[in-house]
């Protein structure tokens, strides 16, 4: 299993950006940043993993477009 960042999987309303995960689902911003730390806090993956690295760009990206 792993994640697609697209532009398409997220939602443009102006009071919150949420990330369509499928079947029905969604995310926050926020929630996808509690994951990312609580993620790193316990081990799941470190903080210089490339694909943290990621993550940051990305909510910084997707919060800069809302």
């Amino acid at each position: 299993m792993g994640i697609q960042i697209t532009s398409a999987n997220l939602d443009r309303d102006r009071n919150s950006s949420r990330i369509n995960l499928g079947r029905g689902r969604t995310a926050s911003l926020d929630d996808v940043e509690t994951g990312l730390r609580m993620a790193i806090s316990k081990g799941y993956t470190s903080a210089s993993d490339p694909v943290v690295t990621k993550v940051r760009n990305f909510l910084a990206i997707a919060r800069d477009r809302s």
